[in-house]
């Protein structure tokens, strides 16, 4: 039998105060807090959104870091809520191809001004994400007509309604993986030569949204372009390309485009060396690299029943020649709808983004920013400090008994 040896817990006071005080503000990636267990303060969202809005201007000049940042933030934050939104991106998947400047833009951004402020990366890129689709749509707004950027009318008439941006809210307690910002797992994207069951398979059963919804989300086609070193593909969908509105239904429904199904081949690509398949507007020259306007077999596949053979070519080569002898996709008539409409598509792209951004949670799980919260400069304690002081009042209880 040994002998016990009883220690004053007075004695261990000065110890766990020292902790209290020392210990490590804040929360890491590494710690994980759990969803929705976050308090974030309406100063440091300010702060956060007055960021990235600095970094998207800095950006816009010849020669910046990012090309056509809003178009990037907008793909990053869809590429990291893929599977669960969880601030990790796999840079060697060639699927994130063209997205390591402004990734690493928006993490140095984050580490150095908001990692202790109880956003989470992941929900960092939401919040760059939420920014960029609002600078894009009141960009939209600025141009002639305000809004329908697709620049060749379509069938239907435009609407005049008054132009505005989508509403969307920024939520927090998203949980960061435990790598964060990188990671090797591997995550499939869309296939862009795949057919509509494809891009309903993706996003309607893999994020739970209605068919509806899905042809909204894919309306995010109005910004960005297709390059040869990063997607195989080439030229804008719905110019200009910094600009988010419904012109990418307004391009698609345009009888007038003519759209028909083009090879492409960049033999000198170090990663798509391989055939791709396109279609191109009828004044498209893509041996001179003049691609007009284009649109992926994902996309077309809203309007036009599409029948790809596992390459991505077009198996009935009439439609394949000339769209307008496609028949028409079970989602031709949405697709016709937002042509028409450019407040009704933001409306819908509004509700169906702001699944994507949440993907992997429950809306309970995530939380508004509040103004009750003090922001977080670095003083108060964190999560630590207040778990040893909470056991130095429980050792002094105990010790007075």
């Amino acid at each position: 039998m040994t002998n016990s040896v009883w220690i004053n817990p007075v004695l261990l006071l000065p110890s766990i105060l020292l902790l209290a005080l020392f210990s490590p503000r804040g929360v890491s990636s590494q710690q994980q807090q759990q969803p929705g267990n976050v308090l974030v303060s309406e100063a440091d969202q300010a702060a956060a959104i007055d960021a990235v809005q600095q970094l998207i201007t800095d950006n816009n000049a010849p020669g910046s870091p990012i090309r056509n940042p809003l178009a990037k933030l907008v793909r990053l934050s869809f590429h990291d809520c893929l599977g669960s939104c969880d601030g990790c991106l796999n840079l060697d998947n060639l699927d994130n191809l063209g997205l390591e400047p402004a990734y690493n833009e928006i993490n140095d951004l984050y580490d150095s001004n908001f990692r202790a402020t109880g956003i989470s990366r992941a929900d960092f890129i939401a919040l760059a994400g939420v920014v960029a689709v609002r600078e894009a749509s009141l960009q939209a707004c600025l141009m002639p007509g305000g809004g329908g950027g697709g620049q060749m009318p379509p069938p239907p008439p435009a609407t005049t309604e008054p132009c505005t941006e989508p509403v969307l809210e920024i939520r927090y307690g998203r949980k960061d993986c435990a790598t964060s910002p990188n990671t090797t797992r591997v995550v499939e994207f869309p296939n862009p030569h795949s057919d509509l069951d494809h891009v309903m398979e993706v996003f309607r059963d893999g994020m739970g949204m209605t068919e509806r919804q899905v042809v909204a989300l894919m309306g995010a086609h109005s910004l960005g372009s297709g390059t040869p070193d990063n997607s195989g593909f080439l030229g804008p969908w719905a110019p200009p390309a910094s600009s988010l509105d419904n012109g990418f239904y307004m391009q698609l429904v345009n009888l007038n485009n003519r759209w028909g199904q083009e090879t492409l081949m960049f033999p000198e690509s170090p990663v798509h060396p391989d055939p791709r398949f396109q279609w191109n507007t009828a004044d498209a020259n893509i041996t001179a690299r003049m691609p007009g306007r284009m649109m992926l077999n994902t996309d077309m596949s809203l309007f036009k029943h599409m029948q790809p053979n596992a390459n991505g070519r077009e198996t009935v080569a009439a439609c394949r020649q000339d769209f307008r002898q496609c028949n028409s996709s079970r989602t031709a008539s949405i697709v016709l709808e937002y042509a028409n409409d450019n407040e009704l598509w933001k409306q819908d792209f509004a509700v169906a983004y702001q699944i994507l951004i949440q993907n992997g949670y429950e809306d309970a799980q995530l939380v508004l920013a509040s103004p009750t919260v003090a922001p977080n400069d670095g003083t108060s304690p964190g999560c630590h400090g207040n778990t040893y002081l909470q056991i130095a009042t429980l050792v002094l209880l105990w010790a007075t008994q």
